[in-house]
């Protein structure tokens, strides 16, 4: 028998291709050409955009594409200290109804020594309080 109430027995999650009104967007925010609420208006539409591509391809459960982040792990890695951004030097071809797009993912630099997060304390203490 098919489920129509959740939970279901699986859930997809991750990144979808980003549509180029975001790239572009995000692209700016950069250089400080729009403000982070222009950005996060864009991002929200994007959102809705997919989440309604989704919807009418029948999935019962969505994701909103991680379209919030520039990356699916650079918010997270940049938080460490003696981890930077340095050029890419890797080119891919992204696939779509849109056409071809080539992608210059994030490359990331990483410094071992002292590589720790900032919220390494917090995380150990949180830990504890869940014991019995």
């Amino acid at each position: 028998m098919e489920r129509t109430k959740p939970p279901f027995r699986a859930e997809h999650v991750g990144s979808l291709i980003r549509p180029a009104a975001l790239i572009d967007a995000r692209e700016k925010a950069e250089k400080k050409e729009i403000s982070d609420a222009e950005l996060k208006r864009i991002q929200h539409a994007a959102i809705r955009d997919v989440v309604r591509l989704q919807e009418e391809l029948g999935l019962k459960l969505v994701t909103d594409g991680e379209y919030n982040r520039h990356s699916w792990h650079r918010d997270f890695m940049l938080k460490f200290r003696n981890v930077r951004m340095i050029p890419s030097k890797l080119t891919v071809r992204f696939h779509s109804a849109e056409g071809d797009r080539l992608h210059s993912p994030p490359t990331m630099q990483v410094t071992i020594s002292n590589f720790s997060h900032p919220s390494r304390g917090r995380r150990r203490r949180s830990r504890s309080l869940r014991q019995p």
